[in-house]
């Protein structure tokens, strides 16, 4: 299965030796869609890009485990991810709200697990979680997940 990222970025023209090679030609429209706004990503300039990649658009990794810091327990992961809107006494609520979202236990124990202690399943539920946590989340959030 390919990556969508360079569906994210502007494709510019690749020169080899100083001569420029022909730049692919996309088909079809790749859109980001949500109560507010419909920005269409393939005609989007860098500026509309940036605000979209730094706000509204998470990295998964394709290995959720190693994406982990290894050292910081995965409460803290969270947390260090949350908007900075979030105040410092509600980041414990948050994080178990993110947890629960996406099927994780979200009471303390669990959150003060290490990245080592999780299952294949679990490390993955945490990475969308962190997605979560730094791009806004809501309901709809959680059902494109399920």
């Amino acid at each position: 299965m390919g990556t969508p990222a360079p569906l994210l970025a502007p494709i510019h023209p690749i020169t080899t030796s100083g001569v420029a090679v022909d730049r692919p030609q996309s088909t079809g429209t790749v859109d980001l869609v949500d109560e507010q706004s419909s920005i269409p990503l393939l005609d989007a300039d860098r500026r509309q890009l940036r605000a979209v990649r730094s706000q509204r658009i998470a990295y998964l990794a394709r290995d959720p485990g190693r994406s982990l810091t290894p050292t910081m327990r995965i409460g803290a992961a969270i947390a260090e991810r949350l908007p900075p809107s979030v105040d410092r006494g509600a980041r414990a609520a948050a994080v178990s709200k993110l947890f629960e979202a996406v099927g994780l236990p979200g009471d303390e124990d669990f959150t003060r697990c290490y990245p080592f202690a999780l299952s294949g399943g679990q490390a993955q539920c945490v990475a969308f979680a962190r997605a979560l946590a730094a791009s806004g989340w809501n309901s709809r959030s959680v059902e494109l997940i399920e």
